[in-house]
């Protein structure tokens, strides 16, 4: 039987005010999963922040439309994210996630490039199993609300149908629930364990910086039961140091774009700078 194929993009406009990471610079394309070390931050939270990201591809004929429908049987597709307004050249607050499986890859230089305002991400479905898969990569950057790009494929033809990424009922354990950081640019690792395997080669990496720390961390990169991670605090938001008491409530989920279970490390320090412009716990 011939196979059905297509695929949704989806540009989710989640409004949250969070108060995101601080951004910055750091080469090239990356896989879409694994650990990324602390970027240099550059960006300037008082004269020109970030008002959100643009996003664009030859796939979307209206970055403001909720859903653009691809042609059948059609399996790859680009979006391009950019800091707005377009004269800001870099983020001091930021946040990108990216998760995939087996069927639906992503490889994204988001997790680097956003934060020096430009990056790519490539969608490529090859379905292996009948029913929906999706991937997504979230972008948010200084005082706009975060971007979910959301691919979905489906297909009919095959033997198998597609499971879930993670089984309901899952535990979650982490090494370490909080860590006070007493010098600057010290960095704390830490680890998630699931009691229940994630299934079709889910994985996802997140990183970002806010409030003076930087983050990363990735899932089921290595071991379908394992998140591991480091946060690290720089003391600085965008390329300014930090003042007074900070503190980071870095949220870890099972699957992190469906609300699944999740465990939180809180992470506290102090930055040592001196302008009271540039206070470290963000309000």
């Amino acid at each position: 039987m011939k196979e059905k194929v297509f695929m949704v993009l989806v540009l989710l406009f989640l409004v949250s005010c969070g108060e995101l990471p601080e951004g910055s610079e750091n080469n090239g394309n990356s896989y879409g999963l694994g650990l990324y070390s602390s970027p240099m931050l550059m960006g300037d939270i008082v004269e020109k922040a970030a008002t959100g990201v643009y996003v664009e591809g030859t796939d979307i004929t209206n970055p403001n439309l909720p859903f653009v429908e691809l042609t059948p049987n059609k399996t790859t597709t680009i979006v391009n994210g950019r800091l707005s307004p377009v004269a800001v050249k870099q983020a001091s607050i930021f946040e990108v996630v990216s998760a995939m499986n087996d069927s639906l890859e992503v490889t994204t230089s988001c997790h680097t490039g956003l934060p020096v305002n430009n990056c790519m991400s490539s969608f490529i479905y090859k379905p292996k199993c009948n029913g929906q898969v999706t991937s997504h990569v979230k972008l948010q950057a200084d005082k706009g609300g975060a971007k979910v790009i959301s691919v979905m494929g489906n297909a009919d033809s095959f033997s198998t149908e597609c499971e879930k990424n993670i089984e309901d009922n899952v535990t979650m354990k982490i090494s370490s629930s909080s860590h006070y950081f007493n010098n600057i640019n010290e960095i704390y690792y830490f680890t998630v364990e699931l009691n229940k395997p994630a299934k079709n080669g889910y994985r996802y990496s997140a990183n970002g910086a806010a409030n003076g720390f930087y983050y990363s961390y990735e899932c089921y990169h290595s071991d379908s039961k394992t998140c591991n991670g480091f946060i690290q605090l720089l003391g600085k938001i965008g390329r300014y140091e930090c003042k007074g008491e900070t503190e980071l409530a870095l949220k870890i989920k099972a699957e992190y774009f469906e609300g699944a279970k999740e465990v939180t490390f809180t992470a506290k320090g102090f930055g040592l700078g001196h302008d009271d412009n540039y206070t470290c716990l963000m309000k």
